[in-house]
C-alpha cells in the first residue's frame, strides 16, 4: 500500500509578509483551520495562533495587540498571550500566581513559522514543531537576488477547491483563450508538447520543447512553478505560486512574478498596477470556468472519476494527467477534510460561490 500523504505535516506560505497588518490581528484559514496572524512589538517576525482563546474559545483574529504589553489580547475577557502563546494576564484572577502556576494549561496554541523570500510561513501542526523545524520550505530557485532576479508577489482567495486550482495551473495550454487580450492570444494557440522529467511521491517535474524552454515543477502539496527561458539568452522569466486549500470549494493562490532583466521597470512601476491592469483580470477569466467545472465534475455522478469524465487526448494535458494521478495515489484522491471535523457535501452548490 502507497504511503499517504500528509498535508498538515506541510509548510504552507500565507501570504506576502508586506500585505500584513502590523497593529492588528488578522484571521485566515488553512485547512479548515481558522488561524489568526499577528505580530508582537517585541518580535521581528508575525505570530500565528489557532484563532481560538483557551479560555471559552472567542476569536483571537476579533481581539487588539495591547499598547502596553504589546501582546495579544482577547476581545471577550482581556486575557493576554505573548509570542510563544503563554497566557501572561488573565484579569479576572484573584491571584496573579493563577496565571504563573497553570501556564502550560492556559496557552494559545501557536503554529511555527518562518519568514522567507518575503512570504510568511506556517506548519499546519502544533504538535511536530521538531519535525517542522526539520523540514525545509518549499522555496523557488528564481526568488534570489543574488543571482540577478527581481520579483513582485500577489494573493487572491478563490471559490474553487485547491485541487480545481493546482489542475488549472498545471495547464499552460488555456491561457491562449481563457486570458484571450489579457495574457493569450487565440490566434497563436499552438501544440503544447509536454514531457515528464521526473515524477516521485514528493515532486513532479515536466518540461515543454519549442522557442522557450520551460521546465514546470509541482512540489506538493503547494508549490507549482513555471521558469521560462528566452532561447540562448541568459533572461528569464518565472511564474511561482503556491497554491493554497482553504476549505471545501475554496482555495488561495500566493503567487511571485520573478525575473532577471528589466529591474529598472520593475522598481518604477507600482506593484498594484499589474494587479489591476493584468492579474485581477486572469484570476477572474478562470473563476468563471472553474467554478462551473467543477460544478460539472461533481455532477458525473455514475461516473465520479476524472479518468472516465475528462478526454484527455493530447500531450498538453500530461501535467494535469501526472498531478491527478499523484493525488489518486497518494491522497485517495481527497483532501483530508474529515480530520478537522469538515463533512463534505456530494455537489456543492454552485450558487452559493457566484
Amino acid at each position: 500500500m502507497e504511503p499517504e500523504f500528509n498535508f498538515f505535516q506541510q509548510w504552507y506560505p500565507l501570504s506576502p509578509v508586506e500585505d500584513l497588518v502590523l497593529e492588528q490581528p488578522t484571521s485566515v484559514t488553512l485547512l479548515g483551520l481558522r488561524l489568526v496572524i499577528w505580530k508582537p512589538k517585541s518580535s521581528q517576525t508575525f505570530r500565528v495562533f489557532l484563532d481560538q482563546c483557551p479560555h471559552r474559545f472567542a476569536p483571537l483574529s476579533e481581539g487588539r495587540i495591547d499598547d502596553k504589553t504589546g501582546n495579544l489580547m482577547c476581545s471577550y475577557h482581556g486575557w493576554q498571550f505573548e509570542q510563544q502563546g503563554l497566557c501572561t494576564h488573565i484579569p479576572q484572577a484573584e491571584n496573579p500566581e493563577l496565571v504563573s502556576k497553570n501556564k502550560e494549561n492556559l496557552c494559545a496554541v501557536a503554529l511555527p513559522v518562518r519568514q522567507e523570500q518575503d512570504l510568511l510561513w506556517v506548519w499546519a501542526n502544533a504538535k511536530s514543531s521538531e519535525q517542522a523545524a526539520n523540514t525545509p520550505l518549499p522555496l523557488s530557485p528564481q526568488i534570489d537576488a543574488t543571482i540577478g532576479f527581481v520579483w513582485s508577489s500577489y494573493v487572491r482567495d478563490l471559490e474553487y477547491d485547491w485541487q480545481t486550482l493546482v489542475e488549472n495551473v498545471a495547464d499552460p495550454s488555456h491561457v491562449p483563450f481563457a486570458h484571450h487580450g489579457v495574457q493569450g492570444d487565440r490566434s497563436k494557440a499552438r501544440p503544447i508538447p509536454i514531457k515528464i522529467v521526473q515524477s516521485t511521491p514528493n515532486l513532479i517535474e515536466a518540461a515543454t520543447v519549442g522557442s522557450f524552454e520551460t521546465t514546470i515543477t509541482f512540489e506538493p502539496p503547494c508549490r507549482l512553478e513555471y521558469a521560462i527561458k528566452f532561447g540562448n539568452s541568459e533572461k528569464q522569466v518565472g511564474l511561482v505560486t503556491y497554491c493554497i486549500p482553504v476549505s471545501p470549494g475554496k482555495s488561495r493562490i500566493v503567487a511571485q512574478f520573478p525575473r532577471n532583466f528589466a529591474k529598472t521597470l520593475h522598481r518604477l512601476r507600482p506593484r498594484w498596477w499589474d494587479h489591476i491592469s493584468e492579474r485581477n483580470q486572469v484570476i477572474d477569466g478562470d473563476m468563471v470556468l472553474l467554478q462551473q467545472q467543477e460544478y460539472f465534475l461533481q455532477q458525473t455522478q455514475s461516473t465520479p472519476s476524472w479518468k472516465t469524465s475528462y478526454r484527455l487526448p493530447t500531450s498538453a494535458d500530461r501535467l494535469v494527467i501526472e498531478y491527478r494521478n499523484w493525488f489518486d495515489k497518494y491522497c485517495q484522491g481527497q483532501l483530508p477534510w474529515n480530520q478537522v471535523g469538515i463533512s463534505v457535501p456530494e455537489i456543492r452548490n454552485l450558487n452559493n460561490n457566484r
